[in-house]
């Protein structure tokens, strides 16, 4: 109330590790003596450092912050910094931020606005010039947007920040009506469900107006209507973005499209460098699961699928899954897919290096340079995507592995002789301590091996618990004994080790794979390997070859 009489600029400095409940209920009143804090002044308010918690208390019947402009309205500017702002609840736009300022700008900084609600923008209501900048946004629910809604001929920009875990009946993590500016961002885990009206499009973006994207994630976002990741009815630009595990339809009652994006009659989406790939329509006929609608392609975009869309231009890669990692964190202030660099070229992702040098940005998501050589064929090169593969070179530095066969097809009780080497160059690593060779698809692992060097003797093999990772019983090659999972057999007999001591290890695995390893129509597995030096530094899971058990 003071900062609001005296004009400002002030600094309103809250104590780090504090939590402010509100619990003076009053909606509807504007002079902060009730209700939601009411700001009207050039200020800045949170903690110099850590941060501080601004929250609702029980029963909360109003929003949390509400920014509008006094009589001196060209004065006024405002910073949210370092704040948690929850539990705001109100049946109007903005459950924990409303920002009415349409002349100067508000910025959300290193903050997190989570568990609000509201009509338009569970999270955040825009009506003005916001910037919402290493921050997230998250948990929260509305009818419209229910992480961010920002409204038309208003201007809305999100960088390094996270949209996750919000619903609404459209636009489940953003709507945007004006103009959304996003940079090195992650939209993930959003929903847009029905509940009293009916639409439920953009699980994770809802896109009336006109969207820039650049360097930003959209996964794991689901409409029960179009477009999981994106519903697009504006116009939409997107480039160095992954899109991803997104899912259309998520009802199953056929009214739903565009599992990446939907882009409907009328609307515009242009792409670059861009990645389309294992999003999901589950309509139960007519599918379209990366894109529904004309894409217009700038060029070097990968789409997985192109049924349900058309898409031109030149560097286009279709038909191939990008072979991207789980959503996590690889660095940087916000979750990516990485993308897989395999022990083969025809296992790492067909993004690598495949991506415009024209229209290549200098960073990736992470911050990361570009371009990298990250096929290491001499040539440093755009990745498609938002993520830049540091390339083979770093694996090579580690180790390098191979495994003979690497794609191979069996039926059920035939044996299968692996050969799997893997040589640790000088002086990065030390010896070898242990091999891990595991075969695995997306439900279950069948086969997990590790191979133990022993002082004095060629070693051990055992079968390790994929569900807890612990090792059974070992036993030296060349042993009568064999080694069983429920799906498949390792023989001691025909397996050997070749090599150790020292920096190079062979391995020869004999192995057979049981009838519930192919199921009723055969099943398509991963072989992944992984190494381990004397002092305890790990080479991770690396792809390595395809295994076919019919």
């Amino acid at each position: 109330m003071e900062a609001n009489a005296l004009g400002g600029p002030h600094t309103i400095s809250l104590a780090s590790g504090s939590v402010y409940t509100l619990t003076i209920k009053g909606p509807g009143e504007d002079g902060a003596r009730a209700g939601d804090l009411d700001v009207r002044s050039n200020v800045t308010i949170g903690p110099a450092i850590g941060t501080a918690t601004v929250r609702g208390g029980s029963g909360w019947n109003d929003r949390i912050f509400d920014i509008f402009a006094a009589g001196s309205a060209t004065q006024v500017s405002v910073q949210l910094n370092k704040l948690q702002i929850q539990n705001g609840n109100v049946d109007a736009p903005g459950g924990g931020i409303r920002n009415n300022l349409s002349i100067r700008f508000v910025s959300i900084v290193d903050s997190s606005v989570s568990g609000n609600g509201g009509s338009t923008g569970g999270g955040i209501s825009n009506s003005g010039f916001l910037t919402v900048s290493r921050s997230t946004v998250a948990g929260n629910h509305a009818t419209n947007g229910g992480g961010v809604s920002n409204d038309r001929n208003r201007t809305l920009t999100l960088d390094h920040s996270t949209v996750s875990g919000n619903t609404a009946e459209a636009g489940g993590g953003i709507s945007n009506q004006g103009d959304l500016t996003m940079d090195s961002s992650t939209v993930s885990g959003n929903v847009a469900q029905v509940k009293v009206s009916t639409g439920a499009d953009g699980g994770g973006i809802g896109n009336a107006g006109t969207a820039a994207l650049t360097n930003d994630t959209i996964s794991g976002n689901q409409a029960e209507g179009n477009g999981g990741g994106i519903s697009n009815t504006g116009t939409l630009s997107a480039n160095n973005c992954t899109l991803a595990t997104n899912v259309a339809d998520s009802d199953v009652n056929g009214a739903g499209d565009g599992g990446g994006i939907f882009n409907a009659p009328g609307g515009t989406v242009a792409l670059s460098n861009t990645i389309l790939g294992t999003n999901i329509d589950q309509s139960p006929v007519a599918k379209s699961t990366d894109c529904a609608g004309t894409i217009v392609s700038n060029g070097f975009n990968l789409v997985q699928n192109t049924i349900g869309c058309a898409i031109s231009g030149i560097g286009n890669i279709t038909g191939r899954d990008p072979r991207l990692g789980a959503l996590q964190d690889n660095g940087g202030p916000t979750l990516t897919h990485a993308l897989v660099v395999g022990l083969l070229p025809s296992l790492s992702s067909p993004a690598i290096d495949a991506g415009s040098t024209n229209s290549c940005l200098a960073r990736d998501q992470r911050g990361t340079p570009r371009p990298l050589d990250g096929n290491s064929d001499g040539t440093a090169r755009c990745d498609i995507g938002s993520f830049e593969a540091s390339g083979l070179g770093l694996v090579l530095m580690r180790g390098i592995g191979s495994v003979e066969p690497s794609e191979a097809t069996v039926g059920v009780g035939e044996h299968v002789s692996y050969v799997f080497a893997w040589t640790v160059p000088e002086p990065s690593w030390r010896v070898l301590d242990s091999l891990q060779f595991r075969i695995l698809d997306d439900e279950r692992i069948i086969l997990w091996v590790r191979f133990q060097e022993v002082a004095g003797a060629p070693g051990t093999f055992s079968v390790v618990d994929p569900k807890n990772g612990n090792s059974g019983p070992a036993v030296a090659p060349g042993a009568p004994n064999r080694l069983e999972t429920e799906a498949a057999t390792l023989y001691l007999a025909g397996s050997s080790v070749d090599g150790p001591p020292g920096p190079r290890v062979e391995l020869t695995l004999d192995l057979s794979f049981k009838p519930s390893a192919a199921g009723r129509d055969g099943r398509i597995y991963q072989i992944e390997v992984l190494a381990i030096d004397d002092a305890g530094e790990e080479q991770g899971f690396t792809p390595a070859g395809v295994l076919t058990i019919e």
